[in-house]
């Protein structure tokens, strides 16, 4: 099991450059073509008690065909399991979005519920999360756009391979804008499918491919290819 691993993990970083190349390739299409982009996540999480969880994420983002930076984002966040059924989390967020000329400085929070329904080997999760993004020195105003106001609502799937660390999940996931008269009301719906790979007590690695399609006119829809490590203590 751990050759297997180790080999799906080396294809995986493997075809990263592949794509992106291939990407760019194309990149003198049309700018309504979709983009391509590659995310990354490390994490720790540290459960507390037995129910309550502190995790610290850095994820690194990419676009216009993997070539330029898109997004850093560091995350403290602190979930409150209730039971095998309900769970809710709060965090804030702040981090640096690429401009063309630099980056810009934003800070973002969030709160979510996940509500759960495990059958057998299976487990269906719905989660709903309300977002807000502020950019720093901005006028306050969301009819500007400051800040950003999400209500993200994720429908996913997973399943548990017996005698295996192996968990394939599928997920979609649409972003409702709110408080902002005249915008697009889905911001954009997010498709992914990917293998959680438990490595022991400590361990989890989660390789995926996402499609985000974006709504906003003028937005490019985007194939993802992404990566998330954590370690739990």
């Amino acid at each position: 099991m751990k050759r297997l691993y180790t080999l799906f993990c080396i294809l995986f970083l493997a075809l990263c450059p592949i794509l992106s190349a291939q990407s760019t390739s194309s990149s003198s299409a049309p700018s309504g073509d979709d983009d391509f982009g590659i995310w990354a996540v490390v994490g720790l999480k540290n459960r507390l008690t037995e129910k309550l969880t502190l995790k610290t994420d850095l994820e690194v983002k990419s676009k216009n065909n993997s070539q330029s930076f898109e997004v850093a984002l560091f995350t403290i966040e602190l979930s409150y399991k209730f039971n095998k059924y309900f769970s809710a989390a709060a965090a804030i967020v702040p981090y640096f979005s690429g401009n063309g000329s630099g980056t810009d400085t934003k800070l973002r929070y969030y709160l979510f519920a996940t509500g759960s329904l495990p059958l057998g080997n299976f487990k269906i999760d719905l989660r709903e999360k309300f977002q807000q993004s502020f950019s720093e020195g901005a006028e306050l105003s969301s009819s500007k756009g400051n800040p950003v106001t999400l209500l993200r609502s994720r429908l996913q799937m997973t399943y548990k391979i017996p005698d295996t660390s192996m968990v394939p999940t599928a997920s979609i996931e649409p972003a409702l804008r709110l408080f902002c008269p005249g915008s697009q009301i889905i911001n954009y719906i997010r498709y992914t499918v990917g293998v959680k790979f438990n490595v022991g007590s400590h361990h989890d690695i989660f390789p995926f491919y996402r499609y985000q399609q974006k709504f906003d006119i003028g937005s490019r829809s985007t194939h993802i290819l992404g990566l998330h490590y954590h370690y739990t203590f």
